[in-house]
């Protein structure tokens, strides 16, 4: 939980970076905002957090929710560049039938390409120079907590995974999360995840404990976090 709890930090600190250019926002409200908005995310359907987190951005700042979505368009740019950056590596160290490697070449050139091009508009200023190594950075930190969380809790239920069946699984598992189907995606993330760990051997029940495990604690941390969170940002508005 310390570790996921770490990954939703970081993931504040990114957007922060792009809303303080146009907000006086605070880190302090932009990290129990996201914290929120990340439970909300854990046990809700369509990524409805984040819709939680213009609206409620917007307001506390008294700007327009278009200004808000920029920089969380920014935002997520930069984390899918990275995630990227993760799924080429995963083709680096291993194979991974589940997936095919022509798919994520093409699949990763194409975020690449995309961002260069956004990047080289008018459209994305933000993302320029400092402001965007860091969120990049930030973002690669932010998957890297994700990876140690997915490690740990297969060896909680005896299972020692390489790093390649790890990071197979963190990409397995991300991109049968994109449209989020079911509340938490629950049923979705336990297939994928055993789908990745099937070329390396693992039987099918021992993979799904493991994500069973795994997703528990994102769940449970999310969920108590982002409840907390929510509190203090319920009462922070009372007395505003």
């Amino acid at each position: 939980m310390v570790v996921t709890f770490a990954s939703t930090a970081l993931k504040s600190v990114r957007w922060w970076i792009f809303l303080r250019s146009r907000t006086q926002l605070r880190f302090s409200f932009v990290l129990r905002l996201t914290t929120a908005s990340t439970g909300m995310n854990a046990l809700l359907v369509a990524n409805a957090g984040d819709i939680m987190r213009v609206e409620v951005a917007a307001k506390r700042a008294k700007v327009g929710r278009r200004v808000i979505l920029r920089s969380l368009v920014c935002d997520k740019v930069v984390e899918v560049l990275a995630f990227a950056t993760f799924a080429a590596l995963t083709i680096a160290l291993a194979d991974t039938p589940w997936l095919p490697r022509p798919a994520i070449v093409i699949g990763a050139a194409s975020v690449v390409l995309f961002f260069l091009a956004w990047l080289a508009s008018n459209k994305a200023k933000e993302l320029r120079g400092k402001a965007g190594a860091t969120a990049y950075a930030l973002s690669l930190l932010s998957w890297l907590t994700q990876i140690v969380t997915y490690s740990l809790a297969a060896r909680a239920v005896g299972l020692t995974l390489p790093l390649s069946a790890t990071m197979a699984t963190l990409v397995a598992v991300n991109l049968g999360g994109v449209l989020r189907l079911t509340p938490g995606n629950i049923g979705v993330y336990q297939a994928m995840y055993a789908l990745a760990l099937t070329p390396f051997g693992v039987p099918s029940s021992a993979a799904i404990g493991a994500a069973v495990l795994t997703q528990s604690a994102q769940i449970m941390s999310g969920a108590i976090a982002g409840a907390i969170a929510t509190i203090r940002l319920s009462s922070f508005e009372r007395s505003a």
